[in-house]
């Protein structure tokens, strides 16, 4: 039996972070991302990062919860 579920979602996906919030999901962690593009193979990459206060962070992976006793 399932009883909870969890997703990811960036946190700049405010569409969708919206429909999960009104869904019953609730947010549990943010880990900052850091895009790397590799020019050879033509593609882009977000991976997480140590949090570093002297660098910017430009987006968070949101992990969110939805128990089965909280759904709606």
């Amino acid at each position: 039996e399932l009883n909870t579920l969890y997703l990811r979602v960036f946190s700049d996906n405010e569409r969708a972070l919206k429909l999960y919030t009104q869904l019953g999901f609730r947010e549990i962690q943010r880990t900052p991302m850091r895009k790397i593009k590799d020019q050879v193979n033509n593609v882009t990459e977000w991976i997480p990062v140590l949090m570093d206060p002297y660098r910017e962070v430009e987006r968070y992976f949101v992990t969110m919860t939805l128990d089965r006793t909280n759904s709606i």
